[in-house]
């Protein structure tokens, strides 16, 4: 790979350079770039080459040194003009261990201006300079600095504004990159440190905690002169897991803002990266030697001494897709925030509508009923991956859900509700086995090396006591052998109680091993089979996920044979959304199979979210192969398209799906919600017509009886009135063939005698009202979709039940069904 090892060249043209008196300590590598001048004078250029060399891919930030011919101050020959400069304030620097490796950078004294000649004569007083030989080498310096790192108060110059350029250097100059950032300065005025330079004074052990840059912005720095500042970085496509490290850690933090990973006070440690398996580089910076970062590229670092530096935050057309997806910290009173629409619309038009929808559009459909989302906090108490690791607890979780249903923490998701509920005391030798080689091919021209099994051998962890079948997790070992899952194989007890799944936010279930570009994770099984960006290496083996990573990220995967019909099936297209249920936000968030196409109706949650709100999971055809269904009133179609297909079934009730279109607004309700828009005695309604409307008054209410949601196996076609006598077979595990498991496959007698294949979705009830029309007395009785609520009644909140339906007797039915010429149509979807 380009830049592994010195002097590897890249399709750009830069290549990676290390110093030879520095051997870096971290796990990870930070690329060295040396430029030409041509290579060099064009800032933005550069930026792009470096980043077709690799450079963000290997760490968050790269080192830059310029070429012979770059001065920032030809026109001075010493800092004596630097020396004359006052510091607008300068922070005491207090560091308190938290935790063994976690330790929290706090300021309890501001001075408010300082020279930074007396500045300097400070740092190099015996009280702030470093102790250590001139001659110490940088080993001995970094072990010192974290032997060392709370005692005394550093006093660190930074955030003041200014930068000591001369003024006609156009290259490379802080105060003027010229990037796409300057658009936002134009629309916006300049912010301080953003648009504008800062400078930063250092002395030793002043220190830099972890953060990334505000709106994930891209940043430089750059020595002047001075002792050397030592940085410590994690590429972006380990910050996932690095930020939930934090968030562990910093719970109450969290909870307050999200962002608090950001706000530049959390300190962790090395030792503590390493073992929690989290990759990080380092990197000294010198004297007239630049450091780049990257979005969401996580850093650190100390300074050895005194030092100044000059920096600034600036983007480029990669930045957009981070910028959209970015969050603001909600507890600064004055946070960084950059309008980011006329970005999408100059950059990202294709992506423009529905990502500006979703997030400047009020609608109640993104919002997940209150008892929802408090189900699945209570749920998954103390097993959110931000949360202290406790195996304990996941091994209690694990053998309550191998007690339920199909006993295997994959199948169980498919698994109808009935059969969920029934615990036994023991979890059995083998159970049905819902999951098919599809799930894991994705791809319908991949065979399986067996074939697939009705039934199969249930297996449980010895240490996490997960349970999954033999065919729902990778190879294991024959029969009578002691089992471990791969997450348990482990070599560190620490791994394995800190495993937590990069597609969700919550431990426990069956986990294997997850690629996302260069990161070493972990992903729930079952989340990789609803992923349309994760595939399995071999899915025979299934023993290996790999998770295709946003474009925004820059990683040109090749390894990931997806099919397109598959990626474009409910593709989230890289979009943040939030998880409705547990409202994180997320680009690993599912889409529901059936919400409408716009982006303000669709419904996003994780895999685990949505189990733990009972929601429905069905295995499909391909591209489907596995979707989530949320329980929202949109998830159920309005009727079939215009244009039919050959040998697609006739809808009687086509007058009905008409009507439809012009009944009440309601689709965006909840049940409840909806409820209140049924009718009743006493109602003044319009009845709508071909020929025009009528009003009437509402005498009489009744039930005509219970009726069957059918959607056709084309997953566009939609019949809402059919008997559940004409439903002649059906794949339930168990049923009295009147009450299906919504979601179960049927086949259904249609009039033409065929019989076609279709789902079954819910029952509901089908009403009649008698109305008397205010024009002529004459009585009529119609449907509820003929129906609409009067304008000044409509307001009314809590309508008036003067009259309460008739109970459906099942015995006494009447004959009416799909096959009648009379339309039907109800107004209530589903009985659930």
């Amino acid at each position: 790979m380009a830049g592994d090892g010195i002097g590897v060249a890249s399709t750009s043209g830069l290549r990676d350079m290390p110093d030879i008196d520095y051997e870096p300590t971290g796990t990870g590598s930070i690329m060295t770039l040396r430029p030409t001048w041509d290579e060099f004078k064009d800032f933005s250029a550069f930026v792009a080459k470096a980043e077709e060399a690799g450079a963000h891919i290997k760490s968050g930030i790269v080192k830059v040194i310029p070429p012979p011919e770059f001065n920032p101050r030809p026109s001075k020959k010493d800092v004596k003009d630097i020396e004359r400069y006052v510091l607008n304030g300068a922070d005491r620097e207090m560091i308190v261990a938290v935790v063994p490796g976690v330790y929290d950078k706090r300021f309890p004294r501001v001075m408010q201006s300082v020279k930074v000649t007396e500045y300097k004569k400070m740092a190099f007083g015996k009280k702030y300079s470093c102790p250590l030989p001139e001659n110490a080498r940088w080993p001995e310096i970094e072990e010192y600095y974290w032997s060392n790192i709370t005692e005394g108060e550093a006093i660190y110059g930074a955030d003041n504004e200014g930068g000591f350029y001369d003024h006609d250097v156009n290259t490379w100059n802080i105060s003027r990159l010229g990037t796409i950032l300057d658009e936002s300065k134009v629309e916006q005025g300049a912010m301080p440190g953003v648009h504008t330079a800062y400078m930063y004074f250092g002395m030793w052990k002043t220190t830099f905690a972890w953060h990334a840059e505000d709106m994930d912005l891209y940043s430089i720095n750059y020595l002047h002169f001075g002792a050397p500042k030592f940085w410590y970085s994690i590429s972006p496509e380990s910050t996932e897991r690095f930020e939930r490290l934090m968030q562990a850690h910093f719970p109450a933090d969290f909870e307050r803002c999200p962002t608090f990973a950001r706000h530049k006070s959390i300190i962790i440690s090395p030792e503590l990266l390493r073992l929690h398996n989290i990759k990080y580089g380092t990197m000294i910076q010198r004297a007239n030697e630049f450091i780049l970062t990257f979005p969401q590229g996580y850093h650190m670092g100390f300074n050895s001494g005194y030092n100044c530096a000059e920096s600034t935050n600036f983007a480029s057309p990669r930045w957009i897709d981070f910028g959209m997806n970015s969050t603001v910290c909600e507890c600064d009173a004055h946070p960084v925030t950059i309008d980011m629409r006329n970005y999408a619309l100059r950059y990202r038009p294709e992506l423009y509508p529905k990502w500006e929808e979703y997030w400047y559009t009020v609608d109640s459909t993104l919002k997940a009923q209150e008892s929802q989302a408090t189900q699945v906090r209570r749920r998954f108490a103390g097993m959110w991956a931000t949360c202290v690791a406790n195996l304990e607890l996941e091994q209690r979780w694990n053998t309550k859900r191998a007690r339920e249903g199909s006993h295997c923490a994959v199948c169980q998701y498919f698994c109808p509700d009935e059969a969920v509920v029934k615990r036994k005391e023991a979890v059995p030798h083998r159970s049905r086995r819902y999951t098919t080689f599809l799930c894991f091919s994705k791809n319908p021209v991949i065979s399986p090396t067996a074939p697939d099994l009705q039934e199969d051998e249930l297996l449980t962890c010895e240490r996490c006591l997960v349970t999954v079948h033999r065919r729902c997790y990778p190879e294991v070992p024959q029969q009578g052998a002691t089992w471990r899952c791969q997450r348990c194989q482990q070599p560190s007890s620490l791994l394995v109680s800190w495993t937590s799944c990069r597609l969700c936010k919550v431990r426990g279930g069956a986990f294997v091993r997850c690629q996302s570009g260069s990161d070493e994770g972990w992903a729930h099984v079952i989340c990789a089979i609803l992923s349309r960006s994760v595939c399995f290496a071999d899915p025979n083996k299934r023993d290996l996920a790999i998770h295709k990573l946003p474009p925004r990220y820059g990683r040109k995967d090749t390894n990931i044979p997806l099919p397109d019909a598959y990626q474009n099936q409910l593709s989230t297209q890289g979009l943040v959304f939030i998880c409705a249920l547990c409202k994180r936000r997320d680009d690993a968030v599912l889409r529901c199979a059936k919400c409408a196409t716009t982006s303000t109706k669709a419904f996003y949650a994780h895999a685990t979210c949505a189990r733990a709100a009972k929601l429905r999971f069905e295995i499909r055809e391909y591209p489907d192969v596995a979707v989530f269904i949320c329980d929202g009133a949109h998830n159920v179609p309005k009727g079939p398209p215009e244009k039919k297909k050959p040998g697609q079934p006739i809808h009687p009730t086509q007058a009905a799906i008409d009507l439809l279109a012009v009944d009440d607004d309601d689709s965006d309700l909840s049940e409840e919600e909806r409820e209140r828009l049924e009718l009743y005695v006493g109602e003044r309604v319009a009845i709508v017509a071909p020929k025009g409307r009528e009003t009437g008054i509402v005498v009489e209410k009744m039930c005509v009886g219970e009726r069957c949601i059918i959607e056709f196996r084309d997953s566009d076609s939609v019949t809402y009135d059919t008997e559940c006598q004409f439903i002649k077979s059906c794949n339930c595990k168990r049923c009295d063939n009147v009450h299906h498991t919504p979601g179960a496959r049927v086949k259904v007698l249609w009039k033409d005698q065929e019989l076609y294949e279709g789902r079954f979705r819910k029952t509901h009830l089908v009403y009649k009202y008698k109305v008397v029309k205010q024009a002529n007395q004459a009585v009529r009785n119609y449907y509820r979709a003929q129906l609409r609520r009067a304008a000044a009644l409509r307001k009314r909140k809590t309508p008036n039940p003067s009259v309460s339906p008739s109970p459906v007797n099942h015995a006494d039915r009447p004959s009416t069904s799909s096959h009648d010429s009379e339309t039907t149509c109800s107004s209530r979807l589903g009985s659930e």
